[in-house]
């Protein structure tokens, strides 16, 4: 890491100290993803679906503290050909009772083992260098045998959406309290960890090794003007979180020695 340490990093750490001093707030939304919406929100920040980093350069990942799931790194469609997830979809999507019946497909794919989500198909990554790619193969899910191997990610994507999106990182947890009279949310925010990305090369070494997994959620939008169309955006590359040392470099700083560098004035105000 750089001697001295980026200034977006320091303000954000300043910034989370004075959320932590709210305590309880109220949530500004519900669903999964409401922590870091409100951490946005707190922040000032408005919601988004840019492939940007959140905040000034720095990807915000909230998650609760009673959170066991992956870790959402990026989320990426199949990009060797147009159509390939439509295709996809197309091939291997079910019916489901709830949702009207409309067809969808969710599966958790590795490279070192089948996913065994699916009825009639099992998948599996492979890293393919000589042709720069991460390739999404589908078996037979009783023999194993392979049906079609036509599908992948480029490395040049997907770098360009890692080190976009993930140079650097901020881990934030968070507590959550719902008030039953009222069915309200509360969160409040427990710590932060900051992070540097090491290289897209140990990425792809973390694929290759079954420390990165695909999570695969094709469906269509249920209500509005897109009724019908198909929403991929939520395939996603992820990580357990006791694995992020092995993909990032852990930031070490206290934000003590951050508000000392705070002239006497503003730090009064802190």
């Amino acid at each position: 890491m750089k001697a001295e340490l980026d200034e977006n990093v320091k303000k954000l750490l300043v910034e989370f100290y004075l959320i932590q001093c709210k305590g309880w707030v109220k949530s500004q939304g519900k669903g999964t993803s409401a922590a870091g919406r409100t951490l946005e929100y707190l922040l000032g920040k408005k919601e988004d679906a840019k492939s940007l980093p959140d905040y000034y350069g720095i990807e915000l990942k909230t998650k609760l503290c009673t959170s066991n799931y992956p870790l959402r790194l990026f989320s990426a469609v199949l990009d060797n050909r147009p159509n390939v997830m439509n295709e996809l979809y197309e091939k291997c999507s079910w019916k489901r009772t709830r949702n009207e019946g409309e067809r969808e497909l969710f599966d958790f794919i590795s490279s070192t083992k089948f996913s065994n989500t699916h009825r009639k198909y099992a998948f599996k990554l492979k890293v393919n260098r000589p042709k720069r790619r991460v390739e999404l193969l589908m078996y037979n899910n009783w023999n194993k045998t392979s049906v079609y191997n036509d599908m992948s990610w480029s490395f040049d994507e997907l770098e360009l959406r890692l080190t976009t999106k993930l140079s650097w990182l901020a881990i934030i947890h968070a507590w959550k309290m719902t008030l039953k009279e009222t069915d309200t949310e509360y969160f409040k925010y427990a710590s932060i960890n900051l992070y540097r990305l090491k290289s897209f090369e140990n990425f792809i070494d973390l694929i290759e090794e079954g420390k990165i997994d695909v999570d695969l959620k094709l469906y269509p939008y249920y209500i509005g003007e897109n009724k019908g169309k198909l929403r991929n955006r939520e395939t996603t590359f992820v990580i357990n979180e006791s694995d992020i040392s092995l993909l990032f470099d852990k930031i070490d700083i206290k934000l003590n020695d951050i508000l000392k560098e705070i002239p006497k004035e503003e730090n009064k105000q802190i």
